[in-house]
């Protein structure tokens, strides 16, 4: 549908494939006859935080699930992954793979600077800042914005109406993570995902997944006679 990738993201779709995706994930596997993989996308989707199936666009949803992705999957359920077609997990984390990032090509970082406008121009983007109790204008080839997107719209130059009216549709939700360090945390199994929790849209700062990375990766746990008796 999409022809072939170039690394994760597909190439640009075209009409007659944006008409296909029309819609929510939702919509999109109804329509394709998928339904059979709403378990897998809760999974992947929703319980990573991504959002519910019937509220995000389908468009979102495959730019996640590319072919990797769900080859990845498919080795895993049969037990045949093998790198790069695996699961992994980071052993310091991500805060370790963005500093390494940082170091290894010298990126210039800056903490407590407010952006206090952001200027299109035809040779780039210009970025009127405030740090340190001072005023600078701070010139870039290009922007990628990673903050809530209502903070965009307090600070960017000559908005279309395109972009106003697509920009303030957008909702931003609160994802929270708590990382704790435990010893004998195992218990049922070293992951427990409470789907019930996940997929309702009533009940707040619910729990949804519970993980012991370590016991994840104990050839032990894996053991599927094993599991229930941990």
């Amino acid at each position: 549908m999409f022809g072939l990738y170039e690394g994760d993201l597909m190439q640009r779709p075209t009409p007659e494939v944006m008409y296909r995706i029309r819609g929510t994930i939702q919509d999109f596997l109804t329509r394709e006859n998928l339904l059979g993989m709403v378990p897998i996308f809760q999974g992947t989707q929703t319980l990573a935080g991504y959002g519910h199936l019937d509220e995000v666009g389908a468009l979102y949803g495959l730019i996640w699930h590319n072919p990797r992705l769900v080859l990845t999957l498919a080795l895993l359920a049969l037990k045949k992954d093998k790198e790069p077609f695996s699961q992994f997990s980071l052993k310091y984390g991500y805060e370790h793979v963005w500093k390494t990032i940082a170091e290894k090509e010298k990126l210039n970082i800056r903490f407590q600077t407010d952006i206090t406008s952001v200027q299109r121009k035809s040779n780039g983007v210009y970025l009127k800042t405030w740090q340190n109790f001072e005023a600078k204008t701070e010139f870039c080839d290009f922007l990628i914005w990673t903050p809530e997107v209502s903070q965009l719209l307090r600070t960017l130059d000559k908005q279309t109406n395109e972009e106003r009216n697509l920009l303030a549709s957008l909702k931003t939700d609160v994802y929270y993570a708590h990382l704790i360090d435990v010893k004998g945390g195992v218990r049922h199994s070293p992951t427990t995902s409470f789907m019930a929790n996940v997929l309702s849209k009533k009940d707040e700062y619910a729990v949804t997944w519970t993980a012991d990375t370590a016991g994840a990766a104990d050839p032990w746990h894996q053991d599927p006679r094993r599991l229930g008796q941990v």
